[in-house]
């Protein structure tokens, strides 16, 4: 059974505008502070739940240049 994320159905609808997009991308690279700071003007979401989402979708914690951990993805262009 596949289980449900904490994120309301506004939350998911937020992240999904910004983060669920597939076609004519581009490698972006961003810690879960500046995904949070990015969305704030039009939701403030908890960290956990951009962490649950990201990690439900599929994205990739990688290291940054100095090692610490974070988020690649590909946004559209």
């Amino acid at each position: 059974m596949k289980e449900e994320l904490k994120a309301t159905v506004i939350e998911k609808a937020v992240l999904d505008s910004v983060y669920d997009q597939l076609v004519f991308t581009v490698e972006e690279r961003k810690t879960t502070q500046q995904i949070q700071d990015d969305l704030r003007p039009t939701l403030t979401i908890a960290d956990d739940v951009i962490v649950e989402y990201m990690l439900q979708k599929g994205y990739m914690l990688v290291q940054d240049d100095d090692g610490s951990p974070i988020w690649q993805m590909w946004r559209m262009k």
